[in-house]
């Protein structure tokens, strides 16, 4: 890893402020090694912490400047990063926050000439999809409101009545000028903090920009203020700020009986929204108690100190000199020239799905992102559809949504899905370009995208379906007609003509499709890449050896895995070998040529019903589990008749177990008979 480039760009200071939020602290400061921006710092400022954020800070002790505020007021932290701060301009972003790779570049780009002082971005809300707020604006009472674009430049003016401003969670400025008028003011504790320093900004003649591409994901977190469900518990700071605002920037406006309507009617808006959620049970009846204390409080607090002169607590110029310290730059993964914005299609991810495409696409795009590549994994998900920061992996939960097929297209619900994802992958498109799209052979996952022709696009092969219907009976008996097989078996065929490239996992699957299809791969264009699975034997402890020697099966119990053979071989085997234990791992409810499942035809059999002891069909099983039955066994079997690669023999070798595997296909290159199998 090597630090930021120095060089002309601007110096910027990213600030943190943190409490009790040390697993998010971590993926928040992890996050900042993937943006394209060379020349930035991170300062965290440490509030009255509980948990292991310690922890989290010392491993990165190295990399970023620490502080400390002994207090929960967020300007208090902020006007603390902004002292430590040695950049030209300083950026606020939560601790439940991470930014798109383009953040800093993107906001940087919203200054125009020395007039602009602030510029605010997007802020999207948990699911990473809908806006939480965009061009954000606060009248005199602190009423904020969404500005159309380019409005923000028309109302940065002394005495506007809607002053932009920028989201706490997402907005720089210019150190200079936060210095010029005192930071922010430390009367107010969480809330209207950043619209009251935006509307002192402008009242000094300086505007507040925008940057419509400079993105924020905010998981808005459970804190003091919010419970897990993201529902407010806390109203007291709200109320209080919302109170001293209005006195400060509203009076001079409006009439004291405007002000306390408008108060009253603020009071009144989250008064039914806790009634609401008391009614929901999302908060007790305790909470509608304390609302109405924490509005009279509120109130009080705000009144009496506008009466005492109103004064606001920010800091004197030369305060924000004493603490700074040299600029440290952050190092990043990699520089944004030799940094690949990578998208891997799937089907099937973790945790959702725990077979072995799922793991090994997972494999790849975490080892792809610890190189310091953007990578992005789009798969389907549900409404509204997600996008979370997983690892280091950009993991979009795509829902499919209607889109007409092209004429003689098989499968609605797949062109769907495929163009669902097309549409995903324009609008990640459109915030940094992508440099190569990945997607699988089988299930016609990247039909539109190859149709589209936009994106430069890998196709990885897989076992072909032509090979898989020649094999399983179980295509016909989901319920899809052999012509609807056929129409998809010519979908993939019709596949290996465009993608840009090909990414195999063995000669055999490369010769495998070629034969099926009586098509020719372009050499030149075919790379060989087995695939890899970490080791993982260290991470389960050794079992005591028991009377019985473990054979353990995983996958679905289907022809083209073999099942058939293996369950035929088992009586032999377990008359011959007293000693053996037989465990069926994987979905056991597909009907066989007869009709009957294989677990069924077995447990019924003569042999079935003798051996019922030494052998168990555990169905499909969790994680958790299922690393047991890797780790708990002796020896691992896939008698399967074929496979592009083997990715099971991987799953099994991950803990360190011999295994037993048919001669063809892919596994000939992965069982080095006599040594590993």
């Amino acid at each position: 890893m090597a630090p930021a480039a120095q060089n002309a760009a601007p110096t910027v200071s990213i600030v943190v402020s943190t409490t009790d939020r040390a697993g998010s602290l971590r993926r928040t400061l992890v996050s900042f090694e993937q943006l394209d921006y060379p020349n930035f710092e991170v300062v965290v400022v440490r509030g009255p912490c509980t948990d292991h954020t310690d922890e989290v800070l010392a491993a990165f002790a190295d990399r970023i400047k620490i502080g400390h505020c002994s207090s929960l007021d967020l300007s208090e932290s902020r006007n603390i990063g902004i002292r430590m701060a040695a950049g030209e301009y300083v950026a606020f972003i939560d601790d439940d926050a991470y930014p798109h790779p383009a953040w800093i570049d993107r906001l940087l780009s919203g200054f125009h000439g020395g007039e602009t002082a602030a510029v605010g971005g997007p802020v999207l809300d948990h699911t990473g999809v809908a806006a939480q707020t965009q061009q954000l604006a606060a009248d005199r009472f602190g009423n904020w409101c969404q500005l159309g674009p380019d409005e923000a430049e028309h109302l940065s003016f002394p005495g506007t009545p809607l002053a932009p401003y920028a989201m706490g969670t997402n907005g720089i400025y210019r150190r200079r000028h936060l210095i010029e008028v005192g930071g922010f003011d430390e009367c107010f504790e969480y809330h209207l903090d950043e619209a009251e320093l935006c509307r002192r900004l402008v009242e000094r003649g300086y505007s507040v920009g925008y940057a419509a591409g400079a993105v924020v994901y905010h998981k808005a977190l459970q804190s003091r203020h919010r419970t897990e469900q993201r529902v407010l518990r806390s109203y007291f700071s709200i109320l209080k700020s919302k109170c001293l605002f209005a006195f400060r920037h509203g009076l001079g406006a409006a009439s004291f009986a405007d002000l306390t309507q408008d108060l009253a009617a603020y009071a009144d808006e989250h008064r039914k929204a806790v009634q609401a959620n008391v009614a929901a049970g999302r908060l007790d009846a305790a909470a509608l108690e304390a609302f109405e204390e924490d509005a009279r409080r509120a109130f009080d607090e705000a009144w009496l100190h506008h009466l005492s002169g109103g004064g606001s607590k920010t800091r004197p110029p030369q305060w924000f000199q004493e603490d700074r310290r040299s600029f440290l730059p952050f190092p990043v993964r990699r520089a944004k020239e030799e940094r690949l914005q990578v998208c891997l299609l799937t089907d099937e991810y973790l945790p959702a799905q725990l077979n072995g495409i799922a793991r090994t696409v997972h494999t790849l795009a975490t080892g792809l992102a610890a190189r310091g590549h953007v990578v992005h994994v789009l798969t389907a998900g549900d409404e509204p559809g997600s996008v979370d920061l997983e690892e280091g992996v950009w993991v979009h939960r795509v829902p499919i949504r209607p889109h007409d097929p092209p004429p003689g297209f098989p499968d609605a619900r797949l062109w769907a899905y495929s163009a669902s994802l097309l549409d995903e992958l324009a609008r990640i498109d459109e915030l940094r370009p992508i440099d190569v799209v990945q997607a699988p052979n089988w299930g016609g996952l990247g039909a539109a995208v190859l149709e589209d022709g936009r994106f430069t696009t890998v196709l990885s092969l897989h076992t072909p379906l032509k090979t898989v219907a020649e094999m399983d009976h179980s295509l016909r008996s989901q319920g899809r007609p052999r012509d609807d097989i056929q129409r998809l078996i010519d979908v993939e065929r019709s596949s290996y003509q465009g993608p840009t490239g090909y990414l195999a996992s063995s000669p055999s699957i490369v010769a495998e499709i070629e034969a099926q299809y009586g098509v020719t791969l372009d050499a030149a264009r075919t790379g060989v890449v087995g695939h890899g699975l970490p080791d993982r034997s260290h991470e389960v402890e050794p079992q005591g050896r028991g009377p019985a020697l473990e054979v353990l099966f995983v996958g679905r119990l289907e022809p083209r895995k073999g099942i058939d053979t293996l369950l035929e071989c088992v009586p032999s085997l377990a008359g011959e070998f007293p000693e053996l234990h037989f465990t069926i791992v994987g979905n056991d409810t597909i009907p066989g040529p007869t009709g009957e499942t294989y677990r069924k035809r077995f447990e019924c059999s003569e042999a079935g019903r003798r051996l019922r002891d030494r052998v168990t069909f555990t169905g499909i099983v969790d994680e958790h589990e299922l690393t047991q039955r890797y780790a708990g066994c002796d020896i691992f079997v896939a008698p399967s008749r074929y496979e592009s690669f083997g990715l099971i023999l991987l799953e099994a070798m991950m803990f360190g177990k011999p295994v037993v595997a048919c001669d063809v296909g892919g596994m000939r290159h992965v069982v080095q008979d006599g040594r590993n199998g």
